[in-house]
């Protein structure tokens, strides 16, 4: 039986700190509330009316009086009354970061941006009318890549200053990051760390440089499996190690920190140093590591209960694994109480425990089916993946079906790859020939790794969804403490055997809620969608993508903001082959989609740029895949399949605003009818259009016409009612904040005479006719994506 004497109160602890965080009013009274029963419980001990029992609960309640106290002062530190005065008067600020971490780069919406935790030290008024507020708050910087920079070009990481003018938002309570800050780039002043800091900053960007040369994935992804760092991973990459359930090889953990104190107390020990050296030579080496991999929470952790580890071991008191996880679990949510809610927190916690306290029994039982070194090995992410999977639910609501024979194949390549990989970091900038050899050495582990994720993600059924949000996670989490009990029933003699067929039928309850739940109506639409559709609206959410049935090919117009959903749709109506693709024009909720489309595509025809980052990008991935690109402009006719297209706009001539009146607009002619796509043209570029038609007298008069920009109120009524098309298209995302489609809009379609189809209540939209039929026949699957 473990030893669950301290699992206990950090279980208090960690509860304690996900409630308090999340209303910070009531810490104060819930710490002295504490503290005060603390008192009673503790003269009953000294009367000696207690036990152990009494003990322990005396032990959580002082250490929940210590969460109530620390939520408190560390709500007043990061949102002090001062700053809250200045952003209610509206004033202009201007603050001093401390960055705590690696820049990603920030969604497209954003431009070409970047964004890093940083701590806010001091923050005031820019004119100077006001003394600055000194706090430290945890915030998420965003700023545009320039002004992240030094006057030599280098993009600021951990330990770098940056200064200058900030617009602050407030975040919601309970966020670990207490303000979200846009950081002005026209004012910004960047400062270099320590000579400690710039020396590991040093080591992380030769290491980068030695893998961007690498060839394939495996040099994308050995930074991740040495130092944590994703700079490189590419969206196809981190898409097939999610569905294959690797993403915590790239994530620093708790088998990082035991390589490395590992291997530097093995090399003490060989070198014939003692103990108390070789404990405080791995500690060092620890801390280092911390520094260089950046101290993210799971780094923080396991670093943690490494030290707890080492100091147990320098007494002689060798302490328990579980034991040893709850004292850093208790430290860490005692220093930092918003760190119980990040998921990176919560996961490496979770994994831990599963592999302490179910790797051994789960050992046992696959001793029956398998040889012993079979069954430690499958035991080991079987154990991780049954914790932490009701958690992973809430981010992502999928099972990895492959996920513990993925991990079993990835787990001798990722210890080789981690160490060697290191190795390459720290010889790099003084001995870059031997950093050469051993990242060459590091890239075979890691390509193979690539390789795994690469291919169990391409598996038939690689991913079942399942219920999603709380209910998802409690559904799951049920059914795995069920499996639990079951597995420890089964090792006991004398348990009731009636006990062991309820629980299966419980299990099998359970699963069939959560599976049916999630997945019964796409398996309906799979049975019911009709298999000679015309045209189909794909549900991606706040964004547009469209198939055309062309005979004998199929043209896709636009892709959604993200590469799965557009994926499902086209999985969904059964498309492999996509012989046309259109983009109408760069914005993310066009174009966002498109890594999961590259592999189908035949050709392509794209919008005009006007100078944007992102059209770089979606060209260059059009490039690597091999695809012929044709700019669209007006006059541009083609035949795909049975079905003619015409591109109407935009002309060579036209100079708009903004990149939405330069959408390619497109009408496409075939047997199952005619259709007009006008992107997300504007009221002033559908005039323009509608002139043009009329000059050239051939105004078209569709069947369908997918509406402009989801529906919004930028929209010219004389033009809809001139098509006259009978079906409009809206594709939009069920409750997206933009208030799209608008009454006005509806309205306005509703005076042409036009039926609306809605992805936000109809989600995937089908249409279909007989060839020359009067009536469209519209089919959904009923489900909807949300923004």
């Amino acid at each position: 039986m473990p030893d669950l004497r301290l699992v206990i109160p950090a279980v208090v602890v960690w509860c304690a700190a996900i409630v308090l965080v999340g209303v910070p009013e009531y810490a104060s009274a819930s710490g002295i509330g504490a503290f005060a029963l603390c008192a009673v419980w503790a003269g009953t001990l000294l009367v000696g009316r207690g036990g152990g029992t009494l003990t322990l609960l005396l032990v959580s309640c002082a250490l929940l009086g210590l969460v109530g106290c620390r939520v408190a002062t560390g709500e007043e530190s990061r949102t002090p009354a001062e700053l809250e005065r200045l952003l209610s008067d509206r004033t202009e600020l201007c603050a001093e970061f401390l960055i705590m971490g690696t820049p990603e780069s920030a969604a497209s919406g954003f431009g070409d941006g970047l964004f890093v935790s940083a701590t806010m030290r001091s923050v005031g008024p820019c004119a100077g009318e006001g003394p600055h507020v000194s706090l430290s708050a945890p915030v998420q910087l965003l700023a545009e890549r320039n002004a992240l920079r030094d006057a030599e070009q280098r993009t600021v990481t951990i330990g770098w200053v940056v200064s200058g003018s900030v617009r602050l938002s407030p975040t919601t309570s309970g966020d670990q990051q207490a303000y979200r800050a846009r950081l002005d780039s026209s004012s910004t002043q960047v400062s270099p760390p320590g000579v400690l800091l710039q020396h590991l900053n040093g080591l992380r960007a030769s290491f980068l440089e030695l893998s961007r040369d690498m060839p394939g994935r495996g040099g994308q992804l050995l930074p991740g499996l040495a130092i944590g760092d994703t700079t490189l991973v590419s969206e196809e990459l981190e898409s097939d190690m999610v569905e294959s359930s690797l993403t915590h090889l790239t994530a620093v953990s708790g088998a990082n920190c035991a390589v490395i104190t590992g291997l530097i107390m093995g090399v003490g020990r060989w070198c014939g140093l003692r103990r108390r050296t070789r404990l405080i030579a791995a500690t060092a080496a620890l801390l280092a590591f911390v520094l260089l991999v950046t101290p993210e929470p799971s780094v923080l952790r396991a670093a943690v209960m490494s030290l707890v580890v080492m100091l147990s071991l320098g007494t002689g008191r060798p302490g328990a694994g579980l034991s040893s996880l709850a004292v850093a679990v208790i430290g860490l949510v005692l220093w930092d109480p918003w760190l119980a809610r990040h998921y990176g927190f919560v996961l490496s916690v979770l994994a831990t425990a599963g592999l302490l306290a179910l790797s051994g029994p789960l050992t046992e039982r696959l001793r029956v089916w398998f040889p012993a070194w079979i069954a430690a090995a499958l035991a080991v992410p079987l154990a991780a993946q049954l914790t932490c999977q009701p958690v992973l639910i809430l981010l992502q609501p999928v099972l990895p079906v492959y996920g513990v024979l993925a991990n079993l194949a990835a787990a001798p390549a990722a210890p080789i790859a981690t160490i060697v990989g290191l190795i390459a970091c720290v010889c790099a900038p003084g001995v870059p020939g031997l950093a050469r050899v051993a990242i060459e050495v590091a890239w075979w582990p890691s390509s193979w790794i690539a390789q795994i994720a690469e291919v169990s993600s391409s598996l038939p059924g690689a991913q079942v969804s399942w219920v999603s949000g709380v209910l998802g996670a409690l559904l799951l989490g049920m059914g795995t403490a069920m499996g639990v009990i079951v597995l420890r029933l089964s090792a006991r003699r004398g348990y009731r055997p009636i006990l062991r067929p309820v629980l299966l039928l419980a299990i099998a309850l359970v699963a069939g809620a959560g599976l049916g739940g999630a997945n019964g109506r796409g398996w309906y639409a799979q049975l019911t969608h009709p298999a000679e559709w015309s045209y189909v609206m794909c549900d991606v959410g706040q964004g547009d993508a469209v198939l055309i049935n062309a005979g004998t090919a199929t043209v896709l117009v636009d892709v959604g903001p993200y590469p799965t959903l557009i994926r499902d749709c086209l999985d969904l109506m059964g498309v492999e082959v996509v012989d046309l693709l259109v983009l109408s024009h760069y914005d993310q909720d066009h174009v966002g989609g498109l890594e999961g489309v590259l592999g189908q595509v035949r050709e392509a025809v794209v919008a005009p740029t006007v100078g944007e980052s992102r059209e770089g990008v979606v060209l260059d991935s059009l490039d690597h895949a091999g695809i012929p690109v044709q700019t669209g402009l007006s006059g541009d006719v083609g035949v795909v399949g049975d079905s003619a297209w015409r591109v109407w706009a935009p002309d060579s001539t036209d100079d708009a605003d903004n990149s939405n009146d330069l959408s390619v607009v497109l009408e496409v002619n075939g047997p199952r009818g005619s259709a007009i796509f006008l992107g997300d043209l504007g009221e002033s570029a559908q005039r323009r259009l509608l002139a043009t038609m009329r000059d050239t007298g051939s105004v078209p008069h569709p069947d369908v016409v997918k509406v402009s920009h989801h529906g919004s109120r930028d929209q010219c009524p004389e033009f809809y009612r001139e098509l006259g098309a009978p079906v409009a298209l809206v594709s939009v995302g069920q409750d997206n904040g933009y208030g799209h489609p608008t009454d006005d809009a509806l309205s306005l379609l509703s005076a042409a005479g036009s039926s609306v189809a809605r992805t936000d209540e109809l989600g995937t939209v089908a249409l279909s006719r007989e060839p020359e039929g009067p009536e469209w026949v519209v089919w959904n699957s009923g489900t909807s994506a949300e923004k």
